[in-house]
């Protein structure tokens, strides 16, 4: 059983993955920064 779950996880890319999870979470963060600036500049240009 242990060599089966070493098998299993020997053949995982645990740096792609925790790659594109720190990517998507930057492309997320970002349309988060881009919204809320715009938000902040309309908001300014109401005044």
């Amino acid at each position: 059983m242990d060599a089966m779950v070493t098998a299993v996880t020997g053949a995982v890319d645990f740096a792609a993955i925790v790659g594109g999870i720190g990517t998507v979470a930057a492309a997320v963060a970002l349309v988060l920064v881009a919204s809320r600036g715009a938000s902040m500049l309309l908001g300014a240009i109401r005044r």
